[in-house]
């Protein structure tokens, strides 16, 4: 269910990029443009694989490397990580909650990206009717250049380029263009207003 989930993010982007303009999206079909997913290697890149993110502390870091082939369900991998049990154990469902229902008060392009309507910690409670936005081209090391620059975390030059980035309060998910399709280049999963 999640792997349709993450699917989506990537049918969505496509479909941004097809109208190439503001708006809400139309609805876009998963059949299409190779983004069937039956597993979760199918979203993985071939040759860079894919990360997933967690917030061990104040920030998120990359924590889990996922590359194509291994057959693994999804929750195995995060067991055989170096993730906190927190996020062993919901990191999946924190995923879900940031597609699932935000995906539908989506903006693409937004001028505004860290409007309340996206999410803030200057109230107790989320709001019910929470946006998502979409972006078509973002840059990835702009946003993470100094959590990456602690260490050599192996993470591909490809997978640190501009790519499509859509976020919901507590979700990042990055996608790569590459060989005619979309893969899903980076999850993150964290916790607003713990800092």
């Amino acid at each position: 269910m999640i792997v349709r989930r993450l699917a989506l993010v990537g049918a969505l982007t496509l479909a941004a990029a097809a109208c190439g303009g503001g708006g809400k999206p139309a609805p876009a079909p998963i059949e299409g443009r190779g983004a069937v997913v039956v597993a979760l290697d199918a979203l993985v890149h071939p040759v860079h694989g894919m990360w997933l993110w967690d917030q061990p502390g104040a920030t998120v870091s990359p924590a889990l490397h996922v590359t194509a082939g291994t057959g693994a369900p999804p929750t195995e991998r995060l067991r055989a990580s170096r993730m906190i049990e927190y996020w062993q154990e919901s990191y999946w469902r924190h995923v879900a909650g940031g597609i699932d229902g935000p995906i539908d008060r989506l903006d693409r392009d937004p001028a505004e990206r860290f409007a309340p309507s996206y999410g803030s910690c200057d109230t107790d409670e989320t709001p019910p009717d929470l946006r998502s936005w979409l972006v078509a081209k973002d840059g990835f090391r702009e946003h993470y250049e100094p959590i990456l620059a602690d260490g050599d975390h192996g993470i591909a030059p490809a997978l640190m380029a501009d790519m499509a980035h859509y976020r919901s309060w507590g979700l990042d998910v990055w996608l790569l263009e590459d060989r005619g399709r979309l893969w899903v280049a980076h999850v993150m999963v964290w916790t607003p207003c713990d800092a």
